[in-house]
């Protein structure tokens, strides 16, 4: 068994609020999706795990992961543009709804090269 690495120092209860888990595609994809992209994209798995979909204000997005709301509208866009989410807007006022796409062909691509990887590890 290989040894960790990476471990908790020891229990904490901020820790056991909960996670906002991260793709290994997305982590693993490189310069193909931004660093802040991605961490918009955690964001909003944090806020759809439940139910698939979601809809934070940008406001809040921006907040949350310490920026502000044109660079979220930024992060959204390179999103969309990866087919990462889909943005359905509800009307003036109303929050948009984002959908998670884990069909994305940027995903795609990467998982294929972590299967290459590990067949030629093998």
């Amino acid at each position: 068994m290989k040894a960790r690495t990476v471990r908790f120092k020891k229990a904490n209860p901020l820790l056991a609020s909960g996670f906002a888990q991260l793709p290994r595609v997305v982590i693993r994809a490189g310069k193909r999706i931004s660093p802040m992209a991605k961490i918009t994209f955690a964001a909003l798995l944090d806020y759809a795990w439940q139910d698939g979909f979601c809809f934070p204000a940008q406001e809040r997005l921006a907040r949350d992961i310490g920026t502000n709301e044109k660079s979220i509208r930024k992060y959204l866009a390179e999103l969309q543009d990866l087919q990462m989410i889909e943005v359905k807007k509800q009307g003036r006022g109303l929050h948009n709804i984002y959908v998670i796409n884990d069909e994305a062909p940027v995903l795609k691509e990467v998982q294929r090269e972590l299967e290459k990887e590990q067949s030629d590890a093998a």
